[in-house]
């Protein structure tokens, strides 16, 4: 951790940067999470709160690998915390690169935490959404709960993977307006855990595609559901069309793009 003092800020913001305009409001956040130029640096970055950031890059795989864990965490804290902020910098962006050499940016994604005293922390624990909130919590002393928004549950284009239970996975899986693959895992399942991320990824790629759902059941816990579908081994991924609700296994890779190509070839 290295203190700093958010007076500095301004003086960064104003070296190499002629004929701008006063900082301007912070762009509205997308899922929760704030888009950060430098006109909008210092009005973030003044207002009391703990901002937690990623300094990402356009081409940056590893950045769009993570991008799902961001939208859950920016879901989970949401934009009327008391405390905490979730943003992120394009560090490739011209007028932002003082302030990225600053916070040592060196390479992409590159995560701080910003503290309203002027001190910041480098985030270097797992890229999940557990992970940033364990070291949120750490830093701030603020405990965080994941959460999926309640207008987003059991429907179509949501961005996330949707977990169901016994009680809830007729109502989205049985929807005939609605085509749903759905992964039926154990939490101890090595091969379950090496295809999570790609599996989130997807779903955010799908998000335009309001008649498809992403979701995921612990067949493990509720063995009623896997009973049902005849889940024997995991993972096992099911897909249902609006027109066919006993569910056709998916037998391709197991990887983002994989799960994108099969869902538009085949949806109804």
């Amino acid at each position: 951790m290295q203190a700093v003092q958010l007076a500095v800020l301004g003086t960064l913001l104003a070296c190499g940067v002629e004929a701008k305009p006063p900082p301007s409001d912070i762009t509205k956040p997308f899922e929760g999470v704030y888009d950060i130029d430098a006109k909008g640096w210092q009005k973030a970055t003044r207002n009391g709160k703990y901002w937690f950031v990623e300094f990402y890059a356009p081409w940056c795989q590893w950045c769009k690998k993570v991008a799902p864990e961001m939208v859950a965490l920016g879901e989970s804290v949401g934009t009327n915390h008391p405390k905490v902020r979730i943003g992120k910098v394009n560090a490739e962006d011209d007028d932002i690169q003082e302030i990225a050499d600053h916070y040592k940016v060196k390479g992409y994604p590159t995560f701080i935490i910003l503290k309203p005293d002027g001190t910041w922390a480098r985030h270097k624990g797992k890229r999940t959404v557990e992970g940033f909130m364990a070291f949120i919590k750490e830093q701030t002393g603020i405990a965080l709960t994941r959460q999926t928004r309640s207008d987003e549950l059991l429907t179509g284009g949501t961005g996330v993977v949707q977990t169901l239970l016994p009680e809830t996975a007729d109502t989205l899986i049985m929807n005939p307006k609605l085509n749903v693959l759905v992964k039926f895992y154990a939490p101890w399942c090595g091969h379950c855990k090496s295809m999570a991320d790609d599996f989130k990824a997807f779903a955010l790629d799908i998000k335009k595609e309001k008649d498809v759902a992403a979701a995921e059941i612990d067949a493990s816990t509720h063995r009623v559901l896997a009973d049902k579908w005849q889940v024997g081994s995991f993972p096992k991924l099911l897909w249902f069309t609006k027109k066919n609700k006993k569910g056709v296994e998916f037998k391709g890779a197991r990887t983002r793009d994989a799960f994108v190509a099969f869902v538009m070839r085949n949806k109804e």
